[in-house]
């Protein structure tokens, strides 16, 4: 089966953005290229699948146009929508992201409202909003600074971008992920626009992807950083392939046969964040050996053989790590230890 040169936009089109001789930014989709990363990288993490604050998903197009508690986020050709309001407010409790959250940079807000007030619409290019060249210029910077992973307010902490690097290495990934997804029968997409990191869910697979199948995935090497398995007929074994997958940031492997001795596998994946074992037959004793996974930062063991108490243990081990075992029963996460510091700490002083 081969998978239409389509699926792959996602890893060149945005290249031109990045190349000095071919500026080719009115190409771009507004929404799903410019727009949606934005939210991806700053507002996803509250308004998304794992958290719904405000039940407010922003995760896509139909969710964002929805809206949540405070009612729509959009009126498409609106200045003064729910969702520019809250990112350009000087209200604390109103202000989004919060303050303590990555910000959005001014070329960021000022690229979001030209969109919002252009009609907020999905599928327009940047070349049929008409843009001025002022403009153009930030669409590209936005671009360029959210694909490279670019932290608003921290830019001093990053390296500068290598943007014929970039475009490199998303190509000879996007290559990569054409030769597995033909392998597969299934897409290996990018994570972001422009982006060497990729992910892949078996969903549509999951009657006939197996242990044999993880071993197709092997060749995308250190691209590979989000994982969708759950409902597929993986097991155990097939998890010490899985292990050698250390780029692996989200894994899920609810409803499949794995249990303890699988988890065994999983202890070398250091960058680890989200796990969903949900409905497997894990006990006490696999999740034990997730303590080394000093940056998981959330486990689903829903009906599973894992008690609170052994969540309650592993959560103590692992400082920012909550375990859901069910609906609202939740172990949240402990603080990280702060950073050591030679200064003795400040006395609270009077009001």
């Amino acid at each position: 089966m081969r998978i239409p040169a389509l699926v792959f936009t996602a890893f060149i089109t945005p290249l031109a953005a990045f190349a000095e001789d071919a500026p080719k930014t009115e190409a771009l989709g507004v929404y799903h290229e410019v727009i949606a990363p934005i939210f991806e990288s700053k507002c996803v993490s509250c308004h998304g699948e794992d958290k719904v604050k405000g039940k407010l998903r922003m995760d896509s197009f139909e969710a964002l146009m929805k809206g949540g508690t405070s009612g729509e986020s959009i009126s498409p050709g609106d200045e003064d929508s729910e969702l520019i309001y809250r990112i350009i407010t000087d209200d604390e409790d109103d202000h989004m992201p919060p303050a303590k959250k990555p910000q959005l940079s001014a070329e960021e807000i000022e690229v979001i409202q030209w969109w919002v007030v252009s009609g907020a619409e999905e599928e327009k290019k940047v070349g049929e909003l008409a843009p001025d060249a002022a403009l153009v210029a930030k669409i590209q910077s936005v671009v360029a600074a959210v694909s490279a992973g670019v932290i608003a307010g921290d830019v001093s902490a990053k390296p500068a971008v290598d943007r014929a690097a970039l475009a490199a290495n998303a190509e000879k990934a996007a290559a990569v992920a054409q030769a597995v997804s033909e392998t597969l029968g299934a897409p290996v997409l990018a994570i972001a626009s422009g982006s060497d990191k990729v992910h892949f869910s078996a969903v549509n697979l999951r009657d006939t992807f197996g242990d044999s199948e993880i071993e197709k995935l092997v060749p995308l090497g250190e691209s590979l950083v989000d994982l969708n398995l759950a409902r597929t007929q993986v097991t155990d074994a097939g998890l010490a392939t899985l292990g050698k997958m250390v780029s692996l940031k989200r894994l899920r492997l609810e409803n499949t046969k794995v249990g303890d001795e699988g988890l065994k596998h999983l202890v070398n994946l250091g960058d680890l964040e989200y796990l969903n074992l949900y409905g497997t037959g894990v006990t006490n004793d696999g999740i034990a050996s997730l303590s080394k996974l000093k940056g998981l930062k959330k486990l689903f063991v829903w009906e599973t053989g894992v008690t609170r108490e052994a969540a309650e243990k592993l959560a103590e081990e692992v400082p920012g790590l909550s375990i859901n075992l069910g609906w609202d029963n939740e172990v949240p996460g402990a603080s990280p230890a702060p950073a050591s510091t030679d200064k003795q700490p400040e006395t609270e002083k009077s009001s």
